[in-house]
């Protein structure tokens, strides 16, 4: 009989001195660090004598715990914000923000090493789901040089376009490379091919080179780093008075129904029992976007102008585009 109680029971890996303190679930209601919660107080249990990760989380299923929980993680959020951009560092820099809403959820850090399968990215101190600059940089730079690449009337292949579009160093060397020397290089596309500059696609470049020297200086080189700085963005809504527009951390799914197609190389039938795959999303996020201009990189008249490109760039690239994982079926996007 306590044998198979004990099987019952979800269980946590953890030292002795820690589980000791663990009567009750006293870490689990303790702790408002969700990073901790979810890659350290992971719960197994056994399930026909098998030990399996307790996928479901009890502080985002339950809506008790998460009313608790989601006040913590705002209060957080109101540390983080205070003390990050009322720093002495930020008011010797030109900065300018705006805010915008999620139109539906966000997945982001899907891929992320997880004993769950899937996963989140959550910062590594304060534990909370953030947008980090990086990425927030990257989406910007791409949403740019595809607008750029779109624009090159050439008849080669779309990303062969942006292959050559990235080539030049202008910052660098100030000036655009004769023809002379261009027409010899070669250079790698997305599919491993060697693709030419032709001398039409090279005088559509040549007619657009400030706004390519442009983006260079903005997001900057191999060579020579960028004068925006794209800080990290955090959800600001944790605890809204409006329980329909306050943010949560929820489940969704994904429900493969051909496996044995994608690895085992069999036919796409309709006999195959799906596989549902939980992961986790935010919900109704609101989030303040802060960009700033370095002030020795860039000349006092052009910083305005500068966070003016960028912030209109984001925008475009956060509305139309979006940020994170499953873009393509509408997460991630944003609405003003």
């Amino acid at each position: 009989m306590k044998k198979k109680r004990a099987q019952t029971i979800n269980c946590l890996f953890l030292p002795e001195d820690t589980l000791r303190m663990n009567k009750n679930d006293f870490i689990r209601k303790q702790t408002d660090n969700f990073s901790f919660l979810l890659n350290k107080l992971v719960q197994f249990q056994y399930k026909k004598e098998k030990l399996e990760v307790n996928k479901k989380i009890p502080e985002i299923t339950d809506k008790n715990k998460q009313k608790i929980w989601l006040q913590k993680l705002q209060d957080i959020v109101k540390f983080v914000k205070e003390k990050r951009y009322n720093t002495h560092f930020l008011k010797e820099i030109a900065l300018d923000f705006f805010s915008l809403t999620l139109s539906w959820r966000l997945a982001v850090g899907l891929g992320n090493p997880s004993v769950y399968e899937t996963s989140m990215t959550l910062h590594h101190i304060y534990g909370i789901p953030y947008l980090p600059g990086s990425a927030i940089k990257g989406v910007t730079r791409s949403y740019r040089i595809l607008c750029m690449a779109e624009d090159l009337k050439h008849p080669n292949d779309y990303y062969e376009r942006v292959a050559l579009l990235e080539k030049f160093d202008l910052v660098e060397k100030n000036e655009f490379p004769k023809w002379e020397e261009v027409k010899k290089l070669k250079v790698s596309s997305p599919e491993d091919k060697n693709i030419e500059f032709s001398e039409q696609f090279y005088k559509s470049l040549e007619a657009k080179q400030a706004e390519l020297r442009e983006l260079q200086l903005i997001f900057g080189t191999q060579n020579k780093q960028g004068c925006i700085i794209f800080f990290d963005s955090f959800p600001e809504n944790f605890n809204a008075e409006d329980s329909e527009k306050t943010c949560k951390i929820k489940y969704d799914i994904m429900n493969p129904h051909y496996g044995p197609y994608y690895t085992e190389k069999k036919p796409p039938a309709d006999y195959y029992n799906p596989t549902p795959i939980f992961f986790l999303a935010l919900e109704n996020a609101r989030f303040t976007f802060y960009l700033g201009a370095k002030n020795r990189l860039v000349a006092l008249e052009e910083k305005e102008y500068l966070l003016n490109k960028v912030k209109e760039w984001l925008k475009k690239a956060l509305i139309h585009y979006g940020i994170g994982a499953k873009t393509a079926l509408s997460y991630g996007l944003f609405k003003n």
